[in-house]
């Protein structure tokens, strides 16, 4: 199944960013909140499916976006509905931003330079897997949230967002 990416009401309110390691308890077991869009598509429905309408946003290091990649293969929809591919490694989402410590994924392109680890082990490369957000032009996951306006600060993957109400 994916979650489509929408929201009802544009409320302007400031949302302190989290990622999935905000929502572990102490033992460091996954606490996992629902996501603030979550809409079905369906044949007369809000949300028809329709080609070229959906545009999926996967990050490979997240169980639940690898799946959905896998899905869109295996039901023979990759040339339906296009997708991004980010980065694996995470990075401040606004680096000239001193209050705001966010880390989250990024898209690159392949042949970029290898991006570091924030804590200096190692960079990992820009290679042929990833694909950058064509659809929205954002440099981060987060930045497609907040084109969406979203409010709840949780900016994971996979994302499915409909291009059509979200005209570019």
């Amino acid at each position: 199944f994916f979650s489509v990416l929408l929201v009802e009401s544009k409320m302007p309110t400031t949302v302190k960013p989290r990622t999935t390691l905000d929502e572990t308890d102490d033992q460091g077991n996954l606490q996992r909140t629902a996501a603030a869009f979550d809409r079905l598509i369906e044949v007369g429905g809000r949300f028809a499916p329709e080609a070229n309408r959906y545009h999926l946003y996967v990050a490979l290091g997240c169980p639940w976006a690898n799946g959905t990649l896998a899905c869109l293969f295996m039901k023979g929809l990759e040339h339906v509905i296009s997708y991004s591919i980010v980065h694996p490694t995470w990075a401040r989402t606004k680096p000239n931003d001193p209050e705001d410590e966010h880390c989250g994924w990024h898209f690159r392109k392949p042949g970029d330079p290898p991006v570091p680890n924030p804590l200096g082990y190692g960079a990992n490369v820009c290679d042929d897997a990833l694909i950058p957000d064509t659809v929205n032009r954002c440099a981060t996951l987060r930045g497609v949230y907040e084109k969406a306006d979203d409010q709840s600060g949780k900016y994971s993957t996979p994302v499915l967002w409909d291009k059509k109400t979200w005209d570019n």
